[in-house]
């Protein structure tokens, strides 16, 4: 059938798409939280299940085209778990749904890899393109947990929008966009499956070919321009989780380069905190060889929370009362790299002047404000 390159062609592109988001989040250095990790987890799998479609598509025998069938329903499972977990943890942060999601996944990934496909049919003869042939059991206990999962995720989504439109207008209209694409990659990825699975129509599956409008629209919202405004929205909507109680500017060596401290947390010593903080990650890198090359994330007393991010030279410390948020640390991230090229000529000479650095009040001074913006 004449029409079948073009639907191989059609998945291939989807898949470059996918994968293109995927290296894109990449480069952006977005790739640091469980949010980010989850998010990049979703478009790999989707662009495997893509990728997998195109081989099916081209094959010319029906082994070749079963394994591809089978390797593209297995990434499309795992990538709606990464879907329904990415959902509820850029609302809740809630890491105790991994489990929760892992166990069924884990069970039914075999039968979805082995039995689920019990054949394929040739369009027309005797031989390739072929359409597969689902066991109905399996296939009816996959298309129930899909679409569980979806609703799942989708409530989670617009809870998330719901609070962001609350605090941003604006910027909600662009989380409106995305969750756009969410719902067309539900429907358009899941539909040619559910309608090929119980009609058993003999017409070319589209399968993934679909999603490539989701992937243009995921890959603009991932862009600066695209982005620009909702994350801080989040970020704002997730400050209620914290306090900053203080603030604290250091260079790689331990010396303070600038802080910022809330009157009613006086008493505390900024030069011996940051010299503290030193001490103890060359402790732990002294006594665990084995976290050699990395640094403390976090410290927990009390009630309150030190949440630690590094760039290149430089680490910012902030003392909360609460609990840490991804938009939090990714904030923290992106504020030290844009501190690090307007600086870099001064850090690359640091003689322990906090003079020489520039914009270092400012930073500390834009995570202190939170809480008002929060409120």
């Amino acid at each position: 059938m004449a029409n079948i390159p073009c639907v191989a062609v059609a998945a291939l592109l989807t898949a470059l798409v996918w994968f293109g988001v995927v290296v894109y989040q990449v480069y952006r250095d977005r790739y640091r939280t469980w949010t980010e990790l989850l998010f990049l987890g979703m478009f790999t799998f989707g662009a495997v299940y893509a990728l997998a479609d195109a081989i099916f598509f081209s094959a010319d025998s029906a082994r070749e085209a079963l394994g591809a069938a089978r390797m593209g329903l297995t990434a499309l499972t795992l990538a709606e778990v990464f879907f329904m977990l990415h959902g509820i943890v850029f609302h809740t942060r809630s890491r105790g749904v991994f489990l929760i999601a892992a166990v069924p996944a884990a069970v039914l990934l075999p039968f979805v890899n082995m039995t689920m496909v019990n054949g394929l049919v040739p369009l027309e003869g005797t031989g390739p393109p072929y359409i597969p042939m689902y066991d109905p059991f399996w296939f009816t206990l996959w298309v129930g947990w899909i679409l569980a999962n979806s609703t799942v995720a989708l409530g989670a989504y617009y809870l998330t929008y719901r609070e962001v439109r609350r605090h941003a207008p604006r910027p909600a209209r662009r989380m409106r966009l995305m969750m756009t694409s969410l719902v067309l990659m539900v429907l358009l990825g899941g539909a040619t499956n559910v309608v090929l699975g119980y009609g058993q129509v003999k017409v070319p599956p589209l399968f993934s070919t679909f999603l490539v409008i989701p992937g243009l629209i995921a890959l603009y919202s991932a862009t600066p321009a695209g982005s620009v405004g909702m994350m801080g929205a989040v970020r704002r909507w997730k400050a209620r989780a914290y306090s900053v109680r203080a603030a604290l500017l250091t260079f790689e060596d331990g010396t303070l380069i600038a802080s910022r401290v809330r009157p009613e947390e006086g008493g505390m010593d900024e030069d011996l905190f940051g010299a503290t903080l030193d001490v103890i990650q060359n402790f732990m890198r002294t006594s665990f060889p084995g976290l050699r090359g990395k640094w403390l994330q976090s410290i927990t007393h009390g009630e309150y929370t030190l949440v630690l991010e590094r760039a290149g030279r430089t680490c910012l410390t902030l003392v909360l009362r609460g609990r840490e948020t991804d938009p939090l640390r990714r904030a923290m991230r992106d504020a030290l790299l844009a501190f690090e090229v307007v600086n870099a000529d001064a850090l690359a000479r640091w003689r322990g002047l906090a003079d020489d650095a520039r914009g270092a009040g400012d930073l500390l001074e834009s995570f202190l404000g939170e809480d008002d913006e929060a409120g």
